[in-house]
């Protein structure tokens, strides 16, 4: 039966035009909500990932100990220099990371910040190395996206770094994360001045946390790979760079209670913006069940009712959809200024939410077509 020119499912969620921007609305407020808890929860994943992104290696050599980028779990140094050895390295970055209490000069007080050692000569961090300030004695290059406690950060300040007078001599961009507000970057001799007690001074001995493997062109990465983890056998993990990001989000997500609750918000999300499509579409049916049993009374099937419900939930979920991303931007961009995290609306997150909206009202749909499906003709000529 051909069901003619008429926009029967915009006529009728349509029709009352205060009900419809009441549904509206509440699609619209569902859809914030877990843009929001998405927004949070990706904010987590994407800070505590932005150090390791920046590691300018193919392969990570570490101790298999380390869980995360906060535990320090270092290895013994001499196993960059074995690795250097093999078929297919083409260079072998260290990377000694540690935390210490930062001075703020304006007020005094001390905040614990991320300290990374490198050697300023190589390109251990993309887009920051080589750098030739840091061959200046205490010298350190300060991330400008710290947080606003750590105090005043300019070129020429001298503060007090882990109880010595240390001169920040750049300012580079990082990130800050869950576990610390701020990082400085120092050449591995300072960084060995600052912790005396935490590594052994020589080229080849004392300890690293991180040796950081450049694969040469024309090598597989995985064979590489593969070849100096049996070499290491169980005292060294070697990771690619992805699989150390994939092990850091892996680890918020499970193993803390942060990832939990913003995974948990975003199901809790899920399911208010069920309950208000439900609510939205039984009662939109249950108004027009005079509409259905005419419908039924002239030939529509309840093939053609299931058709046209559920084209009137999708209609809903797309018009409340876009002012939804629409809040969502303007509170992620609010957000960011006050907890220092960026809060990324990426196309696939975009279309992410869309599905959750789309799936829920359908969901919704499916729940009220059964109402819609028992109009009887009988009654629409009483």
């Amino acid at each position: 039966m051909k069901t003619g020119r008429v926009p029967l499912a915009w006529r009728s969620v349509t029709h009352q035009k205060k009900k419809f921007i009441l549904s509206v609305a509440g699609i619209t407020f569902a859809t914030a909500l877990m843009f929001m808890q998405l927004g949070f929860l990706n904010a987590i994943f994407d800070s505590q990932s932005t150090l390791p992104r920046r590691l300018n290696a193919d392969l990570i050599l570490m101790n298999p100990s380390k869980h995360n980028m906060s535990a320090f779990e270092p290895i013994a140094r001499i196993r960059l220099v074995q690795a250097s050895a093999f078929d297919g390295v083409a260079a072998v970055y260290p990377l000694y990371i540690q935390g210490a209490d930062w001075k703020n000069p304006d007020t005094g007080g001390a905040s614990g910040l991320r300290v990374v050692g490198v050697s300023p000569d190589e390109p251990a961090l993309t887009g920051i190395l080589p750098d030739a300030r840091l061959h200046q004695p205490d010298s350190v290059l300060f991330d400008r996206l710290t947080k606003d406690g750590y105090g005043p950060r300019r070129e020429g300040l001298r503060t007090e770094l882990a109880g010595h007078l240390v001169t920040i001599t750049g300012l580079v961009e990082i990130g800050t994360d869950f576990d610390f507000g701020g990082t400085v970057i120092t050449s591995d001799a300072t960084f060995l001045k600052l912790f005396p007690s935490e590594q052994t001074a020589g080229p080849d001995i004392g300890r690293v946390e991180f040796g950081l493997v450049k694969v040469s062109p024309g090598h597989d990465i995985r064979s590489v790979q593969a070849a100096l983890q049996r070499a290491f056998q169980v005292d060294i993990k070697v990771l690619t760079k992805e699989e150390l990001i994939a092990q850091e989000i892996s680890f918020w997500r499970i193993f803390t209670p942060i990832g939990f609750i913003f995974e948990t918000g975003l199901v809790l999300g899920f399911i208010t913006g069920l309950m208000i499509c439900t609510q939205i579409l039984f009662t939109s049916v249950v108004d027009r069940m005079p509409l259905f049993g005419t419908l039924k009374a002239i030939g529509y099937t309840n093939g053609y009712l299931l058709r046209l419900v559920l084209r009137e939930a999708l209609l809903i979920a797309v018009i409340g959809f876009a002012p939804g991303v629409l809040i969502a931007v303007v509170l992620y961009h609010y957000l960011e200024s006050i907890i220092g995290f960026d809060m990324v609306l990426t196309p696939l997150r975009i279309l992410l939410i869309f599905a959750f909206t789309a799936g829920m009202s359908l969901i919704a749909a499916s729940l009220a077509i059964r109402k819609a499906t028992t109009a009887d003709p009988a009654e629409v000529f009483k």
